[in-house]
């Protein structure tokens, strides 16, 4: 039995049996994979904790017949006021659910699982606007994933010009001449357009560190959801939950 160790965040978990659980892992060397762990609901398991959804963990498994098995796990980092808080709780979860969606097993990104990390640190400890933290997110786990839009010359003529509209169909800004009249644009003000530069180009250390007004995030909020279901050809449920919010 050839043991593999790796370090992953549960995005995912369902339960089988009474004890039983098989997990969902973004894991940093072999990308999604689903991994069964025994007697993780019981009071008294050593992995009760470390196996929980949005923990950050070091795994100790093993690959079985249909899907890993969980040796050993032991906790990282446990992200606790994202459980404690259902604000919180509902936006990391789209965060994952998101995930889920670009990242595949044997995938490696670890630019892609930084980013999740630092998304959910900023998340449960940040005191920045969540909706600015996801909407940061968002796109920039769109570029990571093959999908950067074109944000220093306008998309569709390539003139140095002043942007003033976001292009789904030339996939990034375009300018005022460019976007007059042209279905599948958004209007965006020069605050969004400086601050989805921003979101592109930023050191992921410094993602967060920026304001952004009302305005600015129903703009970028916009755009994202667009631009994420245009591409991902997905709607997602947690999205809606955070609608309600």
């Amino acid at each position: 039995m050839n043991l593999i160790k790796t370090q992953g965040v549960v995005v995912g978990e369902i339960a089988t049996g009474e004890a039983d659980k098989i997990l969902t892992i973004f894991t940093q060397k072999h990308g999604m994979i689903k991994a069964a762990v025994k007697g993780a609901c019981r009071p008294k398991s050593s992995m009760i904790a470390s196996s929980q959804f949005l923990v950050f963990s070091d795994f100790i498994l093993y690959k079985g017949k249909d899907l890993y098995r969980i040796s050993s796990c032991e906790i990282i980092e446990p992200f606790y006021n994202i459980r404690n808080d259902i604000v919180r709780l509902t936006y990391a979860s789209y965060a994952a659910e998101l995930i889920k969606e670009v990242i595949h097993e044997n995938i490696q990104s670890y630019r892609v699982l930084q980013l999740f990390l630092n998304t959910l640190h900023a998340i449960s400890n940040s005191d920045k606007s969540l909706e600015m933290i996801i909407r940061a997110y968002e796109l920039r786990l769109m570029c990571l994933s093959g999908y950067k839009p074109r944000v220093d010359i306008c998309a569709s003529c390539g003139k140095n010009s002043e942007s003033k509209y976001f292009s789904f169909g030339h996939n990034g800004l375009i300018c005022a001449e460019c976007g007059e009249n042209q279905l599948g644009t958004v209007c965006v003000s020069a605050a969004t357009v400086s601050a989805i530069k921003y979101i592109i180009k930023s050191d992921i250390k410094k993602l967060f560190s920026f304001s952004a007004s009302e305005m600015v995030l129903k703009e970028l909020k916009l755009i994202n959801e667009i631009f994420i279901k245009e591409k991902l050809e997905k709607e997602f449920k947690s999205l809606k939950l955070l609608e309600k919010i």
